[in-house]
């Protein structure tokens, strides 16, 4: 499998005590480093309980998408189902794989924060607040700043350790980037085989901040604001590398020279203290050597991962498993429309398929243009049903749609882009609005916390407000007479019990409303 992957660097904040990635071509930012016991304590376990051949472990994973607050820009859904593929494809070697937790009913999380989409302030009492309590969570906003840094737009992604969660830049979400399974790395204890380098930048055998010469005599790296040793070359009796550098004696002495290289044969010449040259490990998913593809985990690592999931800090992960681990591996047979056929209605189109043995889930995407981009669609979103109903469409247009199977273990594909054309006759009423505007505060709102609607009614009467599941099921119905002008009503009572998001919907004579809202 050939992948892209980008030349990245280590950087955390103190607040946040977190590992990040930047991109070369854009910025360095310093490292403070996180203690070392846990990954101590993994060494020892997987040392005292070598890892037996086994089945496959099934770890849970919660993405949290955010938009902006206009509930457009989100990444796709698509991108996220690809990721995640190539994550399983990078740790199916070591019998772990990642699939999506559904609490709640739904597979993804949605916030629409124009702040949080950029990440331009100090967010991490948020993203504690929303975290998945049976799963990794990962954020994908549209920058991964981690809060009090700077250069917004440079950092990929980090692992917070303080609040145990992934951030991953949006631009990073897809196909080829090995940004994802390196960060994993990181939740799951790893640190970069050249710990205590992060900050040093390397021109042939000189840093070019002049604190290292090369033979490199110093037995301790202190560029970031914590003390590392340094690693020598040799890995025998006279070699440290159990206790130096990433404390691991199958990846190789690196101290950050991958930084700023660019082939996959380091020849740079830059020694250790017993003057013999180092030979980094290009190809490890930790490093920082670009496109050495195919990137690996060591035994070592993989034995520490493992000792990590094991360990009692990880005992969340392990309370929940997919229904089925079984492939999606079919594309979907569309009933009708016939692809390029004309619907009968102008305004109103309905999707019918056959369902697709072991998908649980379709991610629907519908667009004015064949290429389906995100500034084109009318419709993308997951259902978990075989037919899908458009309203409002415009009479003798042509549109495009695809739709991607998928379950919480397997991801399916993107399938083929297929159209109809919207006929002449208006049959269907499209649906008016029931009031002229509603919004629900504060939203993302908490379990069993305030919770008020606000509508801006053009008339007086009774409404009906329903609360549904992103699969259609009815969780909570009550009614109220609103006047003509601002109403207020407490909605704490409507509001579901369980994390996830839901659709709000207000309906009376005149028509029917409807929001989206996320439960934390």
């Amino acid at each position: 499998m050939i992948r892209l992957t980008f030349l990245l660097v280590l950087t955390s904040l103190l607040s946040l005590q977190g590992f990040a990635q930047i991109d070369t071509e854009r910025g360095h930012c310093g490292t403070h480093d996180e203690p070392l016991d846990r990954l101590k304590a993994n060494i020892a376990y997987a040392k005292a309980n070598p890892l037996q051949s086994r089945m496959t472990t099934w770890i849970p994973i919660r993405f949290h998408l955010i938009g902006e607050t206009d509930g457009t820009n989100a990444v796709s859904t698509n991108n996220v189902l690809d990721m995640i593929t190539s994550i399983n494809v990078d740790f199916a070697p070591h019998n772990m794989q990642f699939f999506l937790d559904d609490t709640g009913g739904d597979v993804f999380d949605f916030t629409f924060s124009d702040q949080l989409y950029n990440e331009t302030q100090n967010f991490q009492n948020f993203r504690i607040s929303q975290k998945a309590s049976n799963a990794i969570t990962v954020y994908i906003p549209n920058n991964a700043t981690p809060p009090g840094g700077t250069g917004n737009g440079v950092t990929l992604g980090y692992y917070s350790p303080r609040g145990d969660f992934l951030v991953f830049k949006k631009s990073e979400v897809n196909s080829n980037s090995a940004t994802a399974s390196h960060e994993i790395g990181h939740f799951l204890s790893l640190p970069h085989p050249f710990r205590g380098w992060d900050c040093a930048t390397w021109t042939n055998t000189t840093n070019d901040e002049g604190f290292v010469t090369s033979p490199v005599t110093n037995t301790i790296a202190n560029f970031c604001g914590f003390s590392a040793q340094i690693e020598l070359v040799s890995r025998g009796s006279d070699g440290n590398c159990a206790t130096a550098g990433d404390l691991f004696c199958d990846t190789q002495a690196d101290y950050g020279v991958g930084f700023g290289w660019r082939n996959c044969n380091y020849t740079g010449g830059v020694q250790d203290a017993t003057g013999t040259p180092l030979d980094p490990d290009e190809n490890n998913f930790m490093g920082y050597f670009i496109g050495c593809n195919p990137y690996e985990f060591t035994p070592e690592q993989v034995a520490a991962m493992n000792a990590d999931y094991l360990s009692v800090r990880r005992s969340f992960l392990r309370q929940t498993s997919p229904t089925s681990t079984e492939p999606v591996t079919e594309r979907v047979s569309v009933i009708s429309p016939a692809d390029g056929g004309t619907t009968p209605f102008s305004n109103q189109a309905t999707i019918d398929w056959e369902p697709v043995p072991n998908a649980e889930f379709y991610f629907v995407e519908v667009g004015d243009r064949r290429s389906l981009q995100s500034n084109n669609l009318i419709f993308d979103d997951v259902v978990a049903s075989t037919s899908l109903t458009l309203n409002d469409l415009e009479g003798g247009e042509e549109y495009y749609y695809r739709i991607r199977p998928f379950s919480q273990a397997s991801f399916g594909d993107r399938g083929s882009t297929m159209s109809f054309i919207t006929g002449s006759v208006s049959g269907v009423s499209s649906q008016p609005e029931a009031v002229t505007s509603m919004t629900l505060f504060p939203n993302p709102t908490s379990i069993g916390g305030a919770s008020t609607l606000k509508i801006d009614a053009a008339e007086s009467g009774e409404i009906t407000i329903v609360v549904r599941d992103l699969t259609g099921r009815v969780l909570a119905t009550t009614k109220e007479r609103v006047i003509t002008g601002d109403n207020v009503i407490d909605m704490r009572n409507s509001v579901p019990s369980v994390k996830g998001t839901y659709t709000l919907s207000v309906s009376n004579a005149k028509g029917l409303s409807s929001k989206r809202f996320t439960v934390f």
